[in-house]
């Protein structure tokens, strides 16, 4: 009777299943790994390509083509690629509409379109071809929400009114507004015979954040007694959103009434650089020197050309421009 004790090949075989079985984890692992990055690669090139494409039609819109959209998305695909190199699938341009969609897929050294796995050619996978997606949109201010504070339409087609700026240094004096008066002298001076409108500003009801949200042809309440912020307004609330900085503010086209009967309809969002105000108590900056003093209530600032994220586009031009990124 003779034992068997010779077991090498048992083992041999063992060893190549979980030879296997390692490869196929590291395959796993390191290829997937890879087209996780290579996806991210290609997902921050779609972004960049489409907000570009939306600010280059915002700015310029008979530069607004398929061929410098096709440039742009080309160049900032390979530019936020790890290997320089990405290629244009998909891109679909909408001038009218004010939207661009940019997909980016794989580009190998080959021209092609697969993105080669490290591991995965040994179990039978060849690999894949990875993409990524993104729209923009732009077009001027329709809807945003922002400080319950609203401008006569009247300050913006006063012919006196200095010119749309990009931002300090500015180039002009600041323009002066005055709580529903307007300036002696100037066309938005109430006074003014078969004035309709009167001109400087009002406030609006807010939300707990001192924010309203305003969207072109809706109508706004406003508080009584209007010459003030509205209560849940506090000096830092309104200093740090509009204070030296650029902002967005609505136009009104209408006005009925004061007080809490009183309503605004929104014509425009337009873009503002204010200097300093005076509101009344701890509202005005510079606090030791605002640019009106006493009873009177005021707003010193410039008309500025203000492009942000923050919003949605579909109202006319007042300066203020939304290009952003949308599902």
């Amino acid at each position: 009777m003779y034992r068997l004790t010779d077991d090498e090949g048992a083992v041999a075989i063992v060893v190549a299943i979980f030879a296997v079985g390692l490869i196929g984890m590291a395959a796993f692992a390191l290829d997937t790994g890879a087209m996780y990055q290579e996806r991210r690669e290609l997902q921050n090139g779609a972004d960049a390509s489409a907000l570009a494409i939306a600010e280059d039609c915002l700015i310029t819109p008979v530069g607004c083509t398929f061929g410098a959209a096709d440039a742009t998305a080309d160049a900032y695909g390979d530019s936020n690629a790890d290997d320089g190199a990405s290629t244009v699938d998909e891109l679909l341009l909408d001038p009218i509409g004010q939207s661009v969609t940019v997909r980016l897929q794989t580009e190998d050294a080959a021209g092609g379109s697969v993105l080669a796995p490290i591991f995965g050619q040994v179990l039978g996978f060849d690999g894949a071809t990875v993409a990524a997606e993104a729209k923009a949109v732009w077009g001027y201010a329709g809807a945003k929400w922002t400080v319950p504070l609203i401008i006569s339409d009247c300050e913006w087609f006063d012919p006196l009114r200095p010119a749309i700026q990009d931002g300090p240094p500015f180039a002009s004096d600041p323009w002066l507004f005055v709580f529903h008066q307007g300036n002696q002298g100037r066309t938005c001076d109430h006074s003014n015979s078969g004035f309709d409108l009167p001109g400087g500003f009002g406030w609006l009801d807010a939300n707990s954040s001192c924010q309203a949200l305003f969207t072109t042809g809706s109508v706004k309440t406003g508080i009584d007694p209007g010459s003030s912020p509205s209560n849940s307004c506090t000096p830092e609330h309104i200093r740090n959103a509009i204070l030296n900085k650029p902002s967005s503010l609505p136009y009104y086209s209408a006005k009925s009434s004061v007080g809490n009967q009183g309503s605004y309809e929104v014509s425009a969002l337009g873009g503002f650089w204010i200097t300093g105000y005076n509101f009344g108590g701890s509202f005005k900056e510079p606090s030791t020197n605002p640019p009106c003093s006493g009873t009177t209530r005021c707003i010193e600032g410039y008309f500025i050309d203000y492009t942000s994220s923050d919003g949605d586009p579909g109202g006319p031009d007042r300066g203020s421009s939304i290009v952003k990124l949308i599902p």
